[in-house]
Formats: C-alpha cells, sequence, structure tokens
C-alpha cells in the first residue's frame, strides 16, 4: 500500500497549533510541531493540503504507484517567513529609536510590514502554508 509521509519543520517563528492534513478534501490527521506523520493511502491521483485556523496551503496534486512512498515537508510560506523575520527587527529597530527618542515616528516603519501580513491573513490565506517534496 502507497504511503504519504509528511513532516512538519522546526522554525522559531510557527506557532504551535496542529495543523489538520487533507487529502482529497478530507481530514486524515493532524501533524503537531516538529512531528512526522505517515499515511496510508490508496495509489492514483490525489489532491493535498495542510489548514490551520484561518489559513491553508494551496493543494498539492500528487501521484503514487503501488508501494511507493512520498515525503512532503509542511510549513510556513518562504514569504511569511520573511515577512516576519522583517517584522520583528524593524519592531526591535523602532522601539529603540523610540526609546532613546531618535526618531518620534519610528512606529510608522512598520506599516509596510503590517500591510502584507494583512494580506497574508486575509486574501493570501491559501498561501500561508506550503508543502514541498522532498
Amino acid at each position: 500500500m502507497p504511503v504519504l509521509k509528511i513532516k512538519r519543520s522546526y522554525d522559531f517563528l510557527d506557532d504551535r497549533k496542529d495543523y489538520k492534513i487533507y487529502i482529497d478534501g478530507n481530514v486524515v490527521g493532524t501533524i503537531a510541531f516538529g512531528e512526522t506523520r505517515q499515511f496510508h493511502i490508496t495509489k492514483g491521483e490525489h489532491l493535498l493540503y495542510s489548514k490551520s485556523g484561518w489559513v491553508r496551503s494551496l493543494s498539492v496534486s500528487l501521484g503514487i504507484k503501488e508501494l511507493e512512498t512520498k515525503t512532503f515537508i509542511v510549513e510556513r510560506s518562504k514569504n511569511v517567513k520573511l515577512i516576519l523575520s522583517i517584522f520583528m527587527i524593524i519592531a526591535l529597530v523602532s522601539l529603540i529609536l523610540t526609546f532613546f527618542k531618535i526618531i518620534n515616528f519610528a512606529v510608522y516603519l512598520n506599516i509596510p510590514v503590517f500591510v502584507f501580513l494583512l494580506y497574508y491573513y486575509t486574501f493570501g490565506r491559501y498561501k500561508f502554508l506550503s508543502f514541498r517534496e522532498v
């Protein structure tokens, strides 16, 4: 029987909520932070995606043969990781600038990053998580 192996990466910016794993629109299980799960599936074409509350990944099409094992990693998308990292750096810099009274409007440095985060939590919520085959 074909096996689908899914790993959830360790990421310091990741939340600790379990991700739900969907195959062909049905929940087959959840995956915790840093966990690896195996799912026995039927051979053929399948659609795979993951959800965590409001956000999810795009659907990934996979074809699997009898006795084949496919491995995927589910994680936050690279863009979201980059934006969160930039947000943390800008927040720290603006806090320091405001504390030392160097710039009084330093909080406005966060507005572009906040707009990107707002996009990923609303219209871009289907691109928040991503799968990549290993």
